[in-house]
C-alpha cells in the first residue's frame, strides 16, 4: 500500500489525549493516522544520516508491529513488536541491537556487549487478571519508548501514535513542534515573495535539511519552516487515498514526514516508512516476533529482569 513517512530527530513531546487536534493543519495529520490504526500488521522502516562535523554516519531502523487474537481468551489483544537497529561497518552493515516483544515480555538484545534485558508486559496463566483490560498495547508501548535508545525512539514514537496506546483503542497525536507555525505550502515564506503575494511558489526548501518540495496535487503540512535560520523542522506529505482530487471527499494518508534537527556541528536527517502489511500475506522474516533462543540465546548474559 502506498504509504511512506519521513521523520528525525527532536525531543520526545508527552503523548496527547486521544482527541482530534483543533489546529486544522495537525486535524489533517491525526486524519491520516487512522487507516493505520485499523491495521494490525504494521512495518516502519527508518533510513538517514547522522552527521557529526565531517562524519556521517548512516541510520537503519526496522520495525515490525502486529495486534492478533490471544489464543487464551479469544480476544484482538496480544501485541507484539520487532525493533532491529543496524550499524554500517566497513563491510556492510550488521545488526546491534534488537528489541522484540512476544506477547509477554520484551526483551532487549545488545548484540556486541552480548547482553540482554527483559521486562514482562503480558501475563502468564490462562486467565486474565481481574483488572486486566483493553489489550498488551499501552504496556508494551510505555516500555518500549523506555527502553530504545537513541534516533531510533523517533520511528518508536510514531508506531505509538499511529496505533493504540490507550484503553480506547484511539491514536495518539502530539505537536511534533510545539510553539513552532504549521504551514501549508503556500504559507511558507520563500526568497523574494511576502505571504500576502498571490504568486504561488513552485517548490518550498527545507533550510535545515536542504529538501526541496514540489508543488502538486497533495498536501504538505510543515512545521518550523517560518523562518531560514530554523534548527528544527518537520514535513508531513499527505495524500488523498481515495485518489480523486476532484470529488469533494478527501481521505487523507501519511505518504512521508520529513524530519531535520541541527544542533552545533550536529546534522541529523531521518526518513521514515510505514507500511500497512496484509495480515493474509505477512511480509516478513522467520523468526519475527520471536525472542532468541537455544545456543543463540545462550550467548546473551541477563543483565536485569524487570516485571
Amino acid at each position: 500500500m502506498r504509504a511512506s513517512l519521513l521523520f528525525s530527530a527532536l525531543a520526545l513531546a508527552s503523548v496527547a489525549a486521544a482527541q482530534r487536534p483543533t489546529d486544522y493543519r495537525e486535524a489533517m495529520v491525526w486524519d491520516a493516522y487512522q487507516n493505520f490504526r485499523s491495521n494490525d500488521l504494521l512495518k516502519f522502516e527508518m533510513t538517514g544520516t547522522d552527521t557529526v562535523g565531517k562524519v556521517t554516519t548512516p541510520v537503519h531502523v526496522v520495525i515490525y508491529y502486529r495486534l492478533s487474537t490471544d489464543s487464551r481468551t479469544g480476544r484482538k489483544s496480544k501485541a507484539e513488536v520487532d525493533v532491529d537497529v543496524y550499524t554500517a561497518t566497513s563491510s556492510g552493515e550488521v545488526l546491534t541491537m534488537r528489541i522484540v516483544g512476544d506477547g509477554k515480555t520484551l526483551f532487549r538484545y545488545d548484540i556486541p556487549r552480548r547482553e540482554m534485558t527483559s521486562t514482562t508486559y503480558g501475563y502468564y496463566g490462562n486467565v486474565e487478571p481481574a483488572n486486566y483490560v483493553g489489550s498488551d498495547a499501552p504496556k508494551l508501548f510505555s516500555q518500549l519508548r523506555a527502553q530504545t535508545p537513541g534516533v531510533a525512539s523517533y520511528a518508536v514514537r510514531l508506531l505509538v501514535e499511529m496505533n493504540p496506546a490507550g484503553l480506547d483503542f484511539s491514536p495518539r497525536y502530539a505537536d511534533w513542534l510545539p510553539g513552532r507555525a504549521r504551514m501549508f505550502f503556500d504559507e511558507v515564506p520563500v526568497p523574494l515573495r511576502h505571504l500576502a503575494d498571490p504568486i504561488e511558489a513552485e517548490t518550498v526548501t527545507d533550510p535545515v535539511t536542504g529538501r526541496v518540495y514540489l508543488r502538486g496535487d497533495d498536501r504538505y503540512v510543515f512545521y518550523g519552516l517560518d523562518r531560514v535560520d530554523t534548527d528544527r523542522s518537520i514535513s508531513f506529505h499527505l495524500y488523498d487515498a481515495d485518489g480523486d482530487p476532484e470529488n469533494g471527499t478527501e481521505l487523507w494518508e501519511v505518504q512521508t514526514m520529513d524530519v531535520g534537527l541541527r544542533s552545533g556541528n550536529r546534522l541529523l536527517a531521518l526518513q521514515v516508512v510505514p507500511n500497512m502489511i496484509n495480515p493474509l500475506l505477512p511480509d516478513y522474516p522467520a523468526g519475527t516476533f520471536q525472542p532468541y533462543s537455544g545456543t543463540l540465546g545462550a550467548q546473551f548474559r541477563p543483565v536485569t529482569r524487570g516485571q
